[in-house]
C-alpha cells in the first residue's frame, strides 16, 4: 500500500483538515466499489483512499506521519510505552451504533490482532436523509477459511512459533522525530501479528487462515441521518483469526441532492417560498406542496414585507436524541416581480401609481419603482 498520503487525496501538504475532508469524500465516492462494478484495481485505490483519510484527519497522526513519513502502526506512542490513545463518542440516544466519524476522532482497538474493521460509503439523497428506511450494503471482508478450518496449514502439519518477533506478533523499532526518539511498535512482518508461521501453508488461503469474501448486510438509516456521520456496526467487519470474533464496519454517510431553495441547518429545514407581489400586499392562505416534507397550508397577512420567516414546528428532521421529536420548518417568503404584464393587469398596476402619485417612466416600469427602490 503507498504511504503517499497527500498525492492520493490530490491535496497540498497545506491542506486544511475542511479540504482534507472534501477531498476525501471526492475519492471515496469516485472509487467506490458500487460504482466500479468491484474493479480490483480501483478497489485497491478506495482502500488507500481511506486509509489516507484517517492518518490525515486526525491531528495527531498527522504530526507523526509529517515527520517520519509513515502512518503509525498499532501500540505507536511515545518512548518509554506510554501509547498515544483516542476516544469516540457515542451520537445522541443510538449509543454504539451511531458515532460522529468527520468531527470526531478515530478509535484504537484493544482487541487481538488478525481482524480489522470494515469501512464503506454510502450516499444518499436527501429526502432519504428525511425518513428511517433499509438498505442493502453490498461489501467485502474476511471470513474464515473453510479448507483448512482457520489453521493456516494443510491437514496433518502445525504452524511454529515465529522467530522473529518470537510469538509476540510484534516487533519494536526507533524513529528519530523532532519530538525525539519514539519506539513503535508495529506488526511483525513475517508472521503478519499471528506469532505462528506455517510451513506447509493452506492451498486455499496460502497460511493467512481466511479469506476476502463479499457479503451483504441489511442497515437501518435512521430519519434525520446528516451528511458526514458514520453508522457503526458492531460485529459485522472481517474475521479475527485468533478468537473468532468480528470486528466493526463503519458506514461513511453522504447527503447529496438537496432539492432546490431548500436548505438544513443542524436538524431545521429552510425553504424559500417564492409569492407574486399581490399574495403579500393582500393576504393569502394557500397550500403549499414542500420538496420531502409535501403539502402544508400557510397564512400570510395582507402587508407582509419580503424575507418575513414563518416558522411551521415539528416539520424539520426527527431529533436523535428525543424520540418522538422533530425539529422545525422554516418558510422564508420571497417575491418575483413579474416580467409581462397582460393590457388589463398593466392598466390596473398604473392606476395604483396614479392614485399614490408615484410618477411614470416608461424605461422603469412601475413594479421597478414599488419594489426596487
Amino acid at each position: 500500500m503507498s504511504y503517499e498520503y497527500y498525492s492520493i487525496l490530490g491535496i497540498d501538504r497545506s491542506a486544511t483538515a475542511d479540504e482534507i475532508k472534501k477531498a476525501y469524500r471526492k475519492k471515496a465516492m469516485e472509487l467506490h466499489p458500487d460504482r466500479t462494478g468491484w474493479d480490483k484495481e480501483k478497489e485497491a485505490l478506495f482502500k488507500e483512499v481511506g486509509a489516507a483519510y484517517e492518518t490525515l484527519s486526525d491531528p495527531q497522526k498527522k504530526v507523526y506521519y509529517d515527520q517520519t513519513g509513515t502512518p503509525p502502526g498499532q501500540g505507536w506512542g511515545w518512548f518509554g510505552g506510554f501509547e498515544w490513545g483516542f476516544s469516540s463518542q457515542g451520537f445522541g440516544g443510538f449509543g454504539d451504533i451511531f458515532e460522529q466519524f468527520f468531527n470526531g476522532g478515530s478509535s484504537q482497538s484493544s482487541r487481538s490482532h488478525g481482524g480489522e474493521d470494515e469501512e464503506a460509503e454510502l450516499v444518499i439523497d436527501f429526502a432519504d436523509s428525511y425518513k428511517w428506511w433499509k438498505f442493502e450494503l453490498k461489501y467485502e471482508r474476511y471470513d474464515l477459511c473453510g479448507t483448512c478450518d482457520w489453521v493456516g496449514s494443510k491437514h496433518g502439519s502445525k504452524p511454529i512459533k515465529c522467530s522473529h518477533c518470537h510469538g509476540s506478533g510484534q516487533v519494536r523499532e526507533r524513529v528519530r522525530t523532532i519530538f525525539g526518539v519514539m519506539e513503535q511498535a508495529t506488526v511483525c512482518g513475517v508472521c503478519q501479528g499471528s506469532g505462528e508461521t506455517i510451513s506447509d501453508p493452506c492451498s486455499t488461503c496460502h497460511g493467512k487462515k481466511r479469506l476476502r469474501k463479499k457479503t451483504t448486510q441489511t442497515v437501518e438509516i435512521p430519519a434525520g441521518i446528516a451528511d458526514g456521520v458514520t453508522l457503526k456496526m458492531r460485529g459485522e467487519g472481517s474475521i479475527d483469526t485468533k478468537n473468532k470474533s468480528r470486528w466493526d464496519l463503519y458506514i461513511h454517510i453522504s447527503v447529496v441532492e438537496i432539492p432546490h431553495m431548500m436548505q438544513r441547518e443542524k436538524d431545521h429545514i429552510h425553504f424559500v417560498l417564492v409569492l407574486h407581489p399581490v399574495e403579500l400586499i393582500l393576504g393569502i392562505k394557500k397550500n403549499v406542496k414542500i420538496p420531502v416534507i409535501g403539502e402544508r397550508t400557510i397564512e400570510i397577512a395582507a402587508g407582509t414585507q419580503p424575507d418575513h420567516v414563518i416558522k411551521m414546528k415539528w416539520d424539520g428532521f426527527p431529533s436523535l436524541s428525543r424520540r418522538d421529536s422533530r425539529w422545525d420548518l422554516y418558510i422564508h417568503l420571497q417575491i418575483e416581480i413579474p416580467k409581462k404584464l397582460s393590457k388589463k393587469e398593466r392598466e390596473l398596476y398604473e392606476a395604483i401609481a396614479h392614485e399614490k402619485g408615484i410618477g411614470w417612466d416608461e424605461e422603469k416600469g412601475f413594479f421597478e419603482k414599488i419594489f426596487c427602490d
